[in-house]
């Protein structure tokens, strides 16, 4: 069991790592003269000594190039899912896959299911159009061709949402007040689709007075809307589509014209494992089967029929968690790591396996808390020693180059499209961001042809002047970096 020091907001907390532990040798002649670069750019960026902790090593000697508080342990926002994503494909393989199955219990006669029909969530994030062209729609007609082809006409029983993999918990208690009911923090579930949001369709009435006309897309099921959009003459549209506070009901508000058309909002739906049961029961009558018992939770028996299988590898979902920094594909893979290594789906079972993995490799864990596995919740701590012997590891791993191509590219792609413009940095930095209100980070590699390969990691928190200030320092630092 892991033992937890909390901290006050902002106030980092010292672990220490023995130097040998993760194979860092001592200092290179420069290391002083690239920390009071590093030393002046913070100062010039209005960030305190006790704001930012960094560390970054030469991968083929392990001489430390710079290090400044390694071991404070604080947050780290979206690094964390750096650490999440190593420790699955450490712990569950590289071949490790999320696991759909629609499933059928009960006697099958002459077309008709006695029983019920079955979806068993295996936490894929992959139900979208990230990675299906129609998005949810190409899944569920892969569900309703399984079931066509074991001759199901009718089902007299349910349609059975069984997302028991994992808890029930859909937020961490780490997350931000401000950020539930925002796309971002979408509720998570062994069973979901499209990240975990549907689209409200707004559309004006009939004529000016009227409410304005709802639809859900894709279709599935009833959900507890609240419609208080007005229609009104013109063109205008002020419409608002919001879960305040998270909470289950979907509020619509403001005007929409006559003359305005229709427009689609993204909401996180408040339970996607019901609302993916009654996506599939639309799905099924639109081919004329019906399950007569309607959608509900419930578990699969044991000796049911399996229908169809969805596997999807979990290293091809690594570009859209550590390239695009998408936060629900971080949460289920920790829920996924303690429900598959703990028998539990839950983050702190995941917390539980990824603190070990990081003892494994030599870390001091005393002071870090994994809370989710998007970096989203400011209970979160890691240092810059623990995400460097994480990105060591991930570096004499036989799946590194996989690893790397999966993060951003400076320069080029993702999350670092935008920055590291120039050479030598543009295309040679592999790098993770991070950032929350007064929090920003940067981990990764820098992998210049003809030079050592370097691991890196800055962590900065609080960071009082804003995102561009911390952004422009990490900028300054990593140049640094590749100083002689």
């Amino acid at each position: 069991m892991s033992v937890r020091r909390r901290s006050r907001p902002g106030t980092p907390v010292i672990v220490t790592l023995a130097v040998c532990a993760v194979g860092i040798r001592a200092a290179d002649p420069a290391r002083g003269r690239r920390e009071e670069r590093i030393a002046t750019a913070a100062r010039a960026q209005g960030i305190a000594a006790d704001s930012y902790a960094l560390l970054a090593i030469d991968l083929a000697t392990g001489d430390i190039l710079a290090s400044h508080r390694a071991g404070a342990a604080i947050r780290p926002a979206s690094n964390m899912k750096l650490v999440v994503a190593a420790t699955a494909l450490a712990r569950l393989g590289v071949d490790a896959e999320f696991r759909t199955e629609i499933l059928a219990a009960g006697e099958l006669r002459d077309g008709v299911l006695d029983g019920d029909l079955i979806i068993v969530g295996g936490g894929d994030p992959t139900h979208s159009p990230r990675y299906e062209d129609g998005g949810l729609r190409d899944v569920l007609a892969e569900w309703c061709d399984g079931v066509v082809m074991h001759g199901i006409r009718s089902i007299r029983g349910k349609i059975l949402v069984d997302d028991f993999l994992f808890d029930d918990r859909r937020e961490a208690p780490g997350w931000s007040p401000d950020s539930l009911g925002k796309t971002y923090a979408a509720p998570v579930g062994a069973l979901t689709f499209h990240e975990g949001s549907i689209g409200i369709r707004a559309a004006p009435g009939p004529h000016p007075g009227a409410p304005g006309r709802i639809s859900i897309e894709p279709p599935c099921g009833a959900l507890p809307i609240v419609n208080r959009s007005v229609t009104v003459a013109g063109r205008g549209r002020t419409i608002v589509v919001a879960r305040p506070g998270g909470k289950e009901t979907i509020e619509i508000s403001g005007r929409i014209g006559t003359s305005a058309g229709s427009a689609t909002y993204a909401v996180p739906m408040p339970d996607p494992g019901l609302a993916y049961g009654g996506a599939l029961a639309a799905a099924l009558e639109a081919r004329g089967i019906r399950a007569a018992g309607g959608v509900a939770r419930g578990r699969a028996p044991a000796g049911a029929l399996r229908l169809r299988t969805r596997a999807f590898p979990i290293l091809r979902t690594l570009p859209a968690l550590l390239k695009e920094s998408q936060n629900l594909h971080g949460d289920v893979l920790l829920k996924l790591v303690g429900a598959r290594i703990k028998g539990t789906g839950s983050f702190a079972a995941g917390e539980e396996v990824v603190l070990g993995y990081l003892k494994d490799l030599g870390v001091a864990t005393e002071a870090l808390r994994i809370d989710d596995g998007s970096g989203l919740s400011y209970d979160n701590r890691l240092s810059p020693e623990a995400i460097i012997a994480t990105l060591r590891a991930v570096h004499r791993a036989p799946y590194f180059p996989a690893f790397r191509d999966a993060m951003a590219t400076a320069g080029k792609d993702g999350t670092l499209r935008r920055r590291f413009g120039s050479a030598p940095l543009r295309g040679c930095l592999a790098g993770k961001t991070g950032s929350l209100t007064q929090v920003s980070a940067l981990s990764g590699f820098i992998l210049i042809p003809g030079r050592s390969p370097i691991a890196f990691s800055i962590l900065s928190d609080p960071v009082r002047r804003g995102v561009w200030s911390a952004r422009r320092f990490e900028e300054e630092v990593c140049r640094a970096f590749i100083t002689p």
